[in-house]
């Protein structure tokens, strides 16, 4: 789960969850907005974003610009999710199941892109991402975050259900929770239409919530708003990235500049079973990106799906999209060090973020 402006300190990791905890829960209730709360409307204007004026329909995929008055009589799921965001990724498949089995039944599912990063407010980045994961549901850009503002949400993703008579009924925060969610709709739903006949609710896979999945280290933000890096190639503790060669600070990113030299590169020690990282590029070129782990190429039972090796064998890949991207699939959960050596200047990484081993069917759409 993502939380804006929060990271997580990775030393002491069980005793400072452990001392937080009443925090968070009371972070995450008032994140949540009451049941049976009259549901605020869709914006009907469009919006400001990076300096030019975006009409109404063109905020809007899959669909014309919807309010509640076009939406009467219909169960409403909306899905707050920001497309580099693992967390949501791995609640697509329900998603898309869901919006097959109940559409007919008079369920409508809205997604809602909130931005978390500089390049994610961009629509046509977001009508890019819409298409690569498959959605047939509406969705509608909220890069000037009113809609997450209204609704008082807190972190991505957030799903919250509403009845046909525009109220909320249910919302659930993160990942999980997906039978308890379905449960709702076939409720909200029965009561729109009594009588209505079901199939077989999905079944969810347990092993994703189970407590033998193995620990990772807690996602981690590059920018200097957020995180920030260590100059140099001393031992860093485990989810520090550090950096060696030219790179520039940014609010939400680490830059690798002119010289660019072999010795150029951002690194990290971690523990997962998978890692991605949010990256882009300045411009249009590609940035072709050497990938290292444990002081040498990845094998080939251990690249992620963005990996490939040249004549040589070293694992790289292409940076041509603003967007998370897969880059390490291990079969353990150990430690171990990732480095990333940028073949040209431009490169921009933004985040890194893992799977356990019950978490790596829901990673990849």
């Amino acid at each position: 789960m993502r939380i804006p402006g929060v990271k997580l300190i990775v030393g002491w990791r069980r005793l400072i969850i452990i001392m937080a905890l009443p925090v968070f829960l009371s972070y995450f209730a008032s994140a949540r907005p009451p049941a049976h709360v009259l549901a605020p409307d869709f914006p009907s204007t469009g919006s400001t974003i990076n300096g030019k004026r975006y009409p109404a329909a063109e905020l809007w995929f899959n669909s014309e610009p919807l309010n509640w008055e076009k939406l009467k009589n219909k169960v409403v799921l909306i899905d707050f999710w920001e497309y580099t965001c693992i967390n949501c990724i791995r609640t697509f498949d329900y998603l898309k199941k869901w919006d097959k089995l109940y559409r007919s039944d008079g369920l409508v599912i809205i997604g809602v892109h909130t931005p978390e990063f500089d390049f994610a407010h961009d629509p046509a980045n977001v009508k890019q991402a819409v298409r690569r994961f498959g959605f047939e549901f509406p969705v509608v850009v909220d890069s000037d975050m009113r809609i997450w503002s209204s609704y008082a949400v807190n972190a991505w993703p957030t799903k919250i259900l509403v009845g046909p008579d525009r109220r909320i009924v249910f919302t659930h925060v993160g990942e999980g929770g997906y039978a308890e969610f379905e449960e709702h709709i076939r409720e909200a739903l029965s009561a729109l239409h009594p009588g209505l006949k079901f199939t077989q609710p999905i079944e969810p896979d347990k092993t994703a919530e189970g407590g033998f999945c193995g620990d990772t280290t807690p996602e981690v933000y590059t920018g200097t708003a957020r995180g920030g890096v260590l100059t140099g190639t001393s031992k860093a503790p485990d989810g520090t990235p550090y950096v060696s060669g030219s790179w520039r600070a940014e609010p939400d990113a680490q830059r690798a500049e002119t010289p660019l030299t072999k010795d150029s590169f951002l690194g990290m020690r971690y523990h997962g079973s998978e890692i991605f990282s949010v990256l882009n590029q300045e411009g249009t070129s590609p940035v072709s990106v050497r990938v290292e782990q444990d002081g040498k190429p990845l094998s080939k039972e251990r690249v992620g799906e963005d990996v490939r090796f040249d004549a040589r064998g070293n694992s790289y890949f292409d940076v041509t999209e603003h967007r998370m991207y897969y880059l390490v699939k291990n079969p353990d959960n150990d430690e171990h060090e990732i480095r990333l050596y940028p073949q040209s200047p431009g490169l921009g990484v933004y985040s890194f973020t893992f799977s356990n081993r019950c978490l790596l069917r829901y990673s990849h759409l």
